[in-house]
């Protein structure tokens, strides 16, 4: 079973996989997914997909992956968040038993998948993940993705977020600042208060609520703790961002890793 830290360590060290050597999920791996399509929302679905044998990607974007997971939304901009957020932690959980993995936005076959995924009316795949054993080596194909995306270079934490009296936080915000995102432009921003953090979007896109969903799960996890969301007009501006929702941590719970 998989406990905080397992997670946490995760976070440092997932890192997208495009090539893999076409090994098996382990059966503990597939029960941990299970567990979490079990967990979803009204709105979406988490579907996993096998019998893939690598056709997922397009232009050779991906090779010898096993497992699909597609993530299946109402298209609403809260599904969109939460598949985003369950998603992730489907991903990191992967990487915690030592599996890689990659989202896929756009550069799926997505009439073969839906296919597979049976959507319903009004259901849109918002994304997939792929996911097996990782290649022994990288390929050229990862290092040219990786410098396509600008994975290594990151907007420092100064850039993203501003600390008003709420340094409990900053750990569980450099993990939020670890996350992946659409090309990589990573819109999330928030200002740190004492006990809360107000969290923030940049619109990038139709998948601005996908990453502000999967930031959410790495933010989640590095509090270790049960967090609640909400609304509240007691925010204060930031520059070029819209407000999105304020977190918090479960009365009599701590912050921090």
């Amino acid at each position: 079973m998989l406990v905080e830290m397992d997670l946490c360590q995760a976070i440092i060290n997932r890192s997208s996989t495009r090539s893999f050597s076409g090994g098996e999920l382990s059966f503990a791996a597939l029960q941990e997914i299970d567990k979490l399509a079990m967990q979803m929302p009204a709105g979406v679905r988490m579907v996993l997909l096998d019998g893939i044998n690598g056709r997922v990607g397009t232009y050779g974007v991906v090779s010898k992956s096993t497992v699909a997971i597609a993530m299946v939304t109402d298209g609403s901009p809260r599904a969109q968040f939460q598949a985003g957020r369950w998603g992730e932690w489907a991903v990191l959980t992967l990487t915690a038993l030592g599996f890689g993995s990659c989202w896929l936005g756009a550069t799926f076959n997505s009439s073969e998948l839906a296919a597979k995924a049976k959507l319903g009316r009004g259901e849109n795949l918002a994304a997939v993940i792929v996911a097996g054993c990782r290649a022994e080596k990288t390929t050229w194909r990862d290092r040219l993705m990786r410098s396509v995306v600008r994975s290594r270079h990151r907007k420092s934490f100064d850039e993203l977020f501003r600390m008003e009296g709420g340094e409990e936080f900053r750990t569980a915000l450099e993990a939020v600042r670890l996350a992946p995102s659409a090309r990589n432009l990573q819109p999330w921003r928030a200002i740190a208060r004492k006990g809360r953090v107000d969290f923030y979007f940049v619109d990038t896109g139709r998948f601005a609520m996908l990453d502000m969903g999967i930031a959410y799960a790495h933010f989640e996890i590095a509090c270790r703790q049960d967090i609640e969301r909400f609304e509240t007009a007691d925010y204060e501006p930031f520059d070029g961002a819209s407000y999105l929702y304020s977190a918090t941590p479960s009365a009599g719970s701590k912050v921090g890793m």
